[in-house]
């Protein structure tokens, strides 16, 4: 009881110090290359513009929603969200080619198996995903944990990659992770998880991951109807077990071997890779991805656009899905053939 308490504490620390530590800046003014992007019909901005479809890949029933033609862009959520965090950025993209979101198996409206997936069943439902919905040469829109899955797949498979869109993801400079220290605040979070025993317990009994997203992750709060929507998908201990896989997957001082191999495999690849547009969106702060990886990528990678959206931390889709398809599909004009 002691050790879950003292999780529980600095759970409450972890809230207090992302509320008081961003959004510390004022927005940035838009590039012209964005404003030059038309605006799609309005919609609800609750509600998720495009009809539920569902499809059997790899043997499991997904939730995606398709819209558009040409250009495939295919969008990947990570945790503990679901592709239902990109209803407003899917408009402005779909203006400008053929859109697909979708839920991972375990999340959102898709089949929910147990025990969860292992990350070699997430990349082979990825590739199964692209395979099934004929798919050739996609963008990939990328987020959170979903960059491990992502990067690993377009290192093994270039040919078919036509661009890469990446924010709050798991590349250079941010990896290798030397240590938890180096993530700053957030390091105690994934230290504990993995460290503490009866932390994942906590998580697994309690909404507490979804409750610290809901509560800190965003400037103004999410509409009721929105908050609903993320807590549905993990309503029972057996549905959050699922939060806990890829924390424990990250690799930080060189832990898991098997994953510090394969995240510096994709890095090498993604360091020298100049054939594929890529187009990096931040905010300010942000959480793992800074302002000063665009100076980065600005003397290592020119095939790299840079642009900020204005402010945000790691959830930055809620609050700036009006920048982030405004720069995607105007980046997608110029830089994908």
């Amino acid at each position: 009881m002691k050790k879950i308490a003292t999780l529980l504490i600095f759970m409450g620390f972890l809230a207090a110090a992302i509320m008081g530590g961003i959004w510390a800046k004022k927005n940035l003014p838009l590039p012209a290359i964005i404003t030059n992007v038309l605006a799609p019909a309005a919609h609800d901005p609750d509600a998720m513009p495009y009809p539920a479809q569902y499809a059997k890949i790899s043997g499991l029933k997904t939730y995606y929603v398709t819209a558009g033609q040409g250009q495939p862009f295919v969008f990947l959520h990570g945790n503990p969200t679901q592709s239902y965090m990109w209803r407003n950025v899917l408009p402005y993209v779909a203006e400008v080619g053929k859109i697909y979101a979708f839920d991972w198996p375990g999340y959102g409206y898709s089949e929910k198996p147990y025990p969860p997936l292992t990350h070699q069943d997430y990349d082979h439902f990825l590739s199964a995903f692209l395979d099934d919905m004929q798919l050739e040469k996609v963008v990939l829109v990328i987020h959170d944990w979903s960059s491990m899955v992502a990067f690993h797949y377009a290192a093994q498979h270039p040919e078919r990659i036509a661009g890469l869109v990446f924010m709050e993801s798991l590349v250079p400079p941010i990896i290798p992770i030397e240590n938890y220290e180096s993530l700053g605040k957030v390091g105690n979070f994934f230290k504990n998880v993995r460290e503490i025993e009866n932390g994942a317990e906590v998580i697994v009994k309690t909404n507490t991951f979804v409750d610290l997203m809901l509560e800190t992750g965003f400037e103004k709060p999410l509409s009721a109807k929105a908050q609903a929507i993320y807590k549905e998908a993990f309503k029972t201990p057996q549905q959050r077990e699922v939060l806990l896989r890829w924390p424990n997957l990250l690799p930080i001082g060189g832990k898991p071997t098997f994953m510090h191999d394969r995240v510096h495999a994709y890095g090498t690849w993604f360091l020298n890779s100049p054939e594929i547009p890529k187009l990096f969106l931040y905010a300010e702060p942000g959480l793992f991805n800074k302002p000063a990886f665009a100076d980065y990528y600005a003397e290592h990678m020119p095939e790299v656009t840079s642009v900020s959206i204005g402010r945000g931390y790691h959830y930055i889709q809620e609050e700036n899905a009006d920048r982030i398809g405004k720069a995607i599909a105007a980046w997608a004009q110029k830089n994908v053939k």
